[in-house]
């Protein structure tokens, strides 16, 4: 897998595609959510099957108390906020809800990080029975960033490359179960 900046890079771009994209050999439904450092959330989610596509967004903003619909074409935009992070690591620990896994990174790092989840579940229709999955989540961090040293506890939660994971994925290839005969 590459570094996770060029990897976010890639998946905002495949993000950015669905909404181009009308086919009936794929199936899929993405969802993203962002958590910011000035505490506004954004949530969008897609999918396309048989060429019916749907997709839909929403900001939650923390200081305001204010919550609102948001065109889904809007994902990408959101999303590039993120890209302006000085530094964009892989989360890999082991907590998988966007809001346990914010509160673990507060925890860890003085600096004020952002996060993105995605999940990417494609289905290749006609070609096989497998399905892909990508699980992803990335912590931003601005200027201030100065590394990690690796004797620090959380460092092992983070990684700029190399991500090995059970759960945290890039394209993973999961075979469709066979059916069980009924006696």
């Amino acid at each position: 897998m590459a570094d996770a900046r060029t990897t976010y890079d890639e998946i905002l771009t495949e993000i950015d595609g669905y909404h181009r994209s009308r086919t009936s050999s794929v199936e899929f439904r993405w969802i993203a959510e962002y958590f910011t450092r000035e505490a506004v959330f954004y949530q969008f989610t897609g999918g396309c099957r048989a060429d019916s596509q749907a997709a839909n967004g929403q900001r939650f903003d923390g200081p305001l108390g204010t919550v609102g619909l948001l065109s889904p074409h809007l994902a990408v935009g959101a999303f590039a906020e993120f890209a302006r992070n000085d530094e964009i690591l892989f989360y890999r620990g082991s907590r998988t809800s966007t809001s346990s896994i914010f509160e673990e990174i507060l925890a860890c790092f003085t600096d004020q990080p952002e996060i993105i989840y995605v999940e990417i579940v494609k289905k290749h229709l006609g070609i096989t029975t497998a399905r892909c999955t990508t699980r992803l989540l990335f912590v931003g961090f601005n200027r201030n960033w100065i590394g990690l040293p690796s004797s620090m506890p959380c460092a092992e939660i983070v990684a700029s490359d190399n991500l090995l994971h059970p759960f945290w994925c890039r394209d993973r290839y999961q075979p469709k179960l066979p059916a069980f005969e009924k006696r």
